[in-house]
């Protein structure tokens, strides 16, 4: 099975609406090479997501990437496109130190 890092997206918070006073936001996990897409919560600039929406990248330590980084995207339902509202690194250095234990981000 190999070394693996689990991640729940689970809220947001005071998101930047759009012009019409909308937020539809989804999160973007960028780790190496590889990326994955929650779920859309429409119509909320305090959105949240399930608890069972783990995203796993898995091999971590043999892709060598020290961090995930955490785009949180507006879904502009009219053009289509997914416009960035912010960024957040997430480090996982503490939980290769700690294994097993779940660490909690903002």
């Amino acid at each position: 099975m190999g070394d693996r890092v689990e991640i729940k997206v689970l809220a947001g918070r005071d998101l930047k609406t759009s012009e019409n006073g909308v937020c539809n936001a989804c999160v973007r996990l960028r780790f190496a090479t590889e990326t994955a897409l929650t779920k859309t919560v429409s119509r909320s600039s305090n959105p949240t997501w399930s608890d069972d929406n783990a995203i796993v990248f898995s091999r971590v330590v043999e892709k060598g990437a020290d961090h995930v980084m955490a785009e949180v995207l507006h879904s502009n339902i009219i053009s289509g496109q997914l416009d960035v509202l912010g960024v957040v690194p997430l480090s996982l250095a503490g939980c290769m130190l700690c294994p097993g234990i779940p660490v909690d981000e903002w």
